[in-house]
């Protein structure tokens, strides 16, 4: 009798072993599942990233929300920077450029503002301050060219 409440006892103990097991398995997983749907929600490409680029003795400050930046490169015989793009939907770019970058007329850029191409087709920009500016760019864009311009008075 005494074996018998033994392998009582340890069957009631495997199966409490079990059915704990099973349990916390299962909040776990629905816990890790959340997570990683979290983890989408706030993928740092959706979120915005950040970077700061050197370009021979200038640094372009960027911040690129649903995309990220494969290179930025100044393109000396327009008076441009290219910045070349993966978008994953549509997002913006915001991006820092040394008044002196893309050869202003004046210091204060009162003469100065920008020309922006989005895949090659015009396109519109919030200037943030003389030297930052926020482009909205479409799903799929891969480049964004910014030409530094006179206006036309």
């Amino acid at each position: 009798m005494k074996k018998n409440k033994q392998f009582l006892i340890f069957g009631i103990v495997a199966i409490i072993f079990a059915v704990s097991f099973v349990l916390i398995n299962f909040v776990i997983s629905d816990k890790i599942e959340i997570r990683e749907n979290d983890l989408q929600k706030l993928n740092p490409e959706s979120v915005g990233v950040s970077s700061s680029y050197p370009i021979g003795s200038f640094k372009i400050s960027t911040t690129i929300i649903n995309g990220s930046i494969n290179s930025i490169t100044k393109l000396d015989d327009s008076n441009s920077i290219l910045v070349e793009i993966n978008s994953i939907n549509q997002g913006d770019l915001t991006i820092k450029i040394p008044k002196t970058m893309l050869k202003a007329i004046n210091d204060d850029y009162s003469k100065f503002f920008f020309f922006v191409l989005s895949d090659d087709e015009e396109t519109n920009y919030e200037q943030i301050d003389p030297e930052t500016i926020k482009i909205n760019f479409q799903n799929n864009t891969k480049k964004i060219e910014i030409i530094g311009a006179s206006r036309l008075n």
